[in-house]
């Protein structure tokens, strides 16, 4: 039997070499010393263990590392057991791939340097910190998958970047070339009517008047007072009857057919600078449509005794005028035609001795 054993020994040893590194096995309840391994078994020191020959035992091998450790639970038969010194030796049963690559990278760290003994320690020296490729076919897949992850990285990153990018051109466009009023509606050209003494509005023309037809009548001192049309009008914006009115009190307005229509948008006064070096409108109608490109119909004026915040701007609506209510609510935008003037950026340009030019 001694024959046997040295034989087996020998076979194992030449097959596997052994290495002594702080390594601690624990079977059942009890640990102990390891005295070598190698990633086909271990020794370990086990006077009056109760380990039958050829029997299978459940083992945990700890590899203590400085901070840290990890461990491997394994299988293991008894191939020998001497109770002279008490060296009993185990070999290694269904070993799979995991815990093989674990031993041969703690086997292949100790033999390269990277791996070394200190104080039943082991200290990791050198390592380097990319990844070893692996060598199998999943490999490729995962290349392809991390390829793919990247891809999908990057194009959200572009997407993100481009939104952002359109932001700021965005909030500068409308910061430099274009001008928001403060409110505008359709309106039209038309001649006011006024009370000609205090009184009671009697009578208000409604729809249609010819010229010379009464217009509105009001009751002063008892008396009944006319006001003829001055013109084949429409009536529009009339008081109601039954009103006690002033003298000199607008009554009501009168709009010839042929009269053009328009919007008014109210600008602040500081932006009139801005409408009187060139804009353009976009007018946006109750209806839905949109005019773009109009023109103003004249430039506003102003006095120095006039303290009004806004004044008003009229936009020449064209033929798309045709068939639009007086009255009704716009939504108008003045895009400066040289938005560069007086412009922060035409102020960083001159700094460097050249601004935009107007065109």
């Amino acid at each position: 039997m001694n024959e046997n054993f040295v034989k087996f020994e020998a076979d194992v040893q030449r097959q596997h070499a052994r290495y002594q590194l702080p390594l601690r096995c624990t079977i059942g309840n009890q640990t102990f010393k390891v005295l070598d391994w190698s990633v086909a078994g271990i020794g370990i020191s086990a006077p009056g263990a109760n380990l039958p020959e050829d029997s299978i035992q459940d083992i945990k091998l700890e590899f203590p590392f400085v901070g840290s450790s990890f461990s491997l639970d394994m299988k293991a038969r008894v191939r020998y057991s001497r109770p002279v010194d008490g060296r009993t030796g185990l070999q290694y049963v269904e070993v799979t791939p995991e815990q093989m690559r674990l031993m041969r990278y703690v086997l292949d760290g100790h033999l390269s340097g990277e791996l070394v003994a200190m104080d039943d320690v082991l200290d990791i020296q050198k390592r380097p910190v990319e990844a070893r490729a692996r060598r199998d076919g999943s490999a490729a897949k995962a290349g392809g998958v991390s390829a793919l992850g990247t891809l999908v990285r990057l194009a959200l990153v572009a997407i993100v970047t481009v939104g952002l990018l359109w932001f700021i051109a965005s909030s500068i466009y409308q910061r430099v070339a274009v001008i928001n009023p403060a409110s505008a509606a359709i309106a039209s050209d038309a001649t006011p009517v006024y009370a000609s003494a205090d009184g009671m509005v009697t009578y208000i023309a409604k729809g249609s008047v010819a010229t010379g037809q009464p217009a509105a009548t009001i009751l002063v001192n008892g008396q009944s007072v006319t006001i003829p049309a001055s013109c084949d009008c429409v009536v529009e914006d009339a008081v109601a009857e039954n009103t006690p009115v002033k003298a000199n009190s607008r009554l009501l307005s009168l709009r010839s057919p042929d009269t053009k229509t328009f919007a008014v948008a109210m600008v602040d006064r500081a932006q009139l600078l801005d409408v009187y070096q060139g804009v353009t409108a976009d007018v946006q109608l109750a209806d839905g449509r949109t005019i773009t490109g109009a023109p103003l119909l004249d430039l506003p004026s102003v006095s120095t005794g006039d303290s009004a915040a806004q004044v008003p701007v009229r936009i020449d609506l064209g033929a798309a005028a045709t068939g639009v209510t007086v009255g009704q609510p716009a939504n108008v935008k003045f895009f400066r035609t040289h938005p560069f003037n007086n412009s922060p950026l035409q102020s960083v340009a001159s700094l460097f001795g050249s601004a935009p030019a107007a065109h």
